[in-house]
């Protein structure tokens, strides 16, 4: 199983990057909603983002540095490799199901 799985995330290496640099610019267009429009973004999406860098950015977080830049980047990548993590994951999981019902039908 372990194999096919690195088979399988090496297949689609440029589309889970692609999912990763939109779950970067998610965080960066939040970020530049909420300078903007400060009413209109929902407290509820801030929390989204903050609780979606679990558990990565923990480290950084603990020690309450004052480097906002290095911060942003932090939670922001971070953010994109926890959506990259559960699309990865799901979309292994349709694929093996899929496997399973359709045993003749050749991968993509």
């Amino acid at each position: 199983m372990e194999a096919s799985l690195i088979a399988f995330l090496r297949k689609r290496r440029p589309a889970l990057l692609a999912v990763f640099m939109a779950g970067e610019l998610a965080v960066l267009l939040f970020l530049l909603a909420e300078q903007a429009w400060p009413r209109a973004v929902p407290e509820a999406l801030g929390w989204t983002v903050y609780f979606g860098t679990w558990p990565w950015a923990l480290a950084w977080l603990a020690q309450d540095r004052d480097a906002p830049a290095a911060t942003l980047a932090i939670l922001s990548a971070s953010f994109a490799l926890n959506v990259t993590l559960v699309v990865a994951i799901g979309w292994y999981a349709i694929e093996r199901r899929g496997a399973r019902r359709h045993p003749h039908a050749d991968p993509a």
